[in-house]
């Protein structure tokens, strides 16, 4: 009889310093680039799943609400599920519970999460894993299960490694794989996220890793990254924001300017959003504060600062007018799993 067990996996997200943009080859999730992150550690997804004994098909819901196989977010879920099933000759249905603790599909990571969460939580109900250390076990290694959760969303191969972590791309898709640089200690920095909007962009990551390959500044980007990321991961060895800093911009608006460049633009970064980082490059040139922005595929802006420097961060937002709403958080270990009894919360 199959168990009555609840598994959960809590997943971050994670933030971007050397962005994934592009895709060499969509249907294996293999990135045009290398890219570095930061695994975050409030900012999660929470994924619960058990068996369904006689179910027809599997049942999800995302932030309370039911979704279907043919909605937009259920797509890409049961999609997943049904690859996860196939791999691993799983054919049990499982009740899927998922929430999110910032808002979905505005640039925050969401997919990443999600998919990392999912994966953990799916597998663990097959495998009955109560720890992450159980997988092993199951004859199921890490680098597996990162291979499983990068084919739900390529980001997600990030969040499952906490600190800071390189996606390398390999000469192959075969031969990806992800690595931490540095746990969580080596570096105490902030992510700040000042929101904008929290309504899911019109236009999805997917689409736009498509379109990025029609931009006449594609191809300089991605001659020069290699350079770029040596200098990244030099940065965050010395512990220098300064120097890291500039770059995380940098990069950023290149992104931006890659999307906004291609044969049918996307506009990400709002008015709103433009008129924050003119005023914060000003503010923070005034109050000599050390604090640098990135921006993912969506309006909202991440603030990358140095953990000591925390309140005079969130005192310089709180001093800007039509600021609305902000979430923070650190650099964080990564992923959580465990099993509980179903009554148990």
């Amino acid at each position: 009889m199959r168990s009555a067990a609840i598994y959960e996996a809590i997943v971050p997200s994670n933030i971007a310093f050397i962005k994934y943009w592009g895709k060499k080859q969509q249907e294996l999730q293999w990135p045009a680039n290398d890219s570095i992150s930061m695994t975050l550690d409030s900012l999660h997804s929470k994924t619960r799943c058990r068996f369904l004994p006689t179910a027809p098909d599997h049942a999800v819901t995302l932030n309370g609400s039911y979704l279907t196989r043919d909605s937009g977010p259920g797509a890409k879920i049961y999609s997943h599920l049904d690859f996860l099933a196939r791999e691993l000759n799983c054919q049990d249905k499982l009740e899927v519970s998922s929430s999110n603790s910032f808002p979905t599909g505005c640039g925050i990571a969401s997919s990443a999460s999600g998919l990392g969460a999912l994966t953990l939580a799916s597998i663990a109900t097959w495998f009955d894993c109560s720890t992450i250390d159980d997988f092993r076990t199951k004859d199921i290694s890490y680098d597996r299960l990162i291979d499983y959760a990068r084919m739900g969303s390529g980001s997600a191969c990030r969040s499952l490694t906490g600190g800071f972590v390189q996606w390398i791309k390999g000469d192959h898709p075969d031969h990806q794989k992800v690595v931490q640089l540095y746990d969580q200690e080596h570096w105490r920095l902030n992510d700040t996220v000042v929101l904008f909007s929290q309504k899911e962009k019109a236009v999805g990551s997917t689409e736009a890793h498509r379109l990025a390959w029609s931009s006449p500044l594609f191809a300089p980007r991605l001659a020069y990254l290699p350079e770029r990321i040596q200098q990244v991961k030099d940065a965050i060895a010395k512990q220098s924001i300064k120097t890291l800093g500039p770059i995380l911009e940098q990069e950023a608006l290149e992104m931006h300017s890659v999307i906004m460049s291609a044969n049918q633009p996307v506009f990400y970064i709002n008015q709103a959003a433009s008129e924050f980082l003119a005023w914060l490059i000003q503010r923070r040139k005034e109050e000599n504060l050390s604090v640098y922005f990135t921006i993912d595929a969506g309006p909202n802006i991440h603030l990358i600062y140095e953990s000591a420097q925390q309140s005079r961060v969130l005192e310089l937002i709180e001093s800007y007018e039509t600021i609305t709403d902000t979430l923070t958080d650190t650099v964080g270990s990564g992923p959580q799993l465990r099993k509980f009894k179903e009554s148990s919360e």
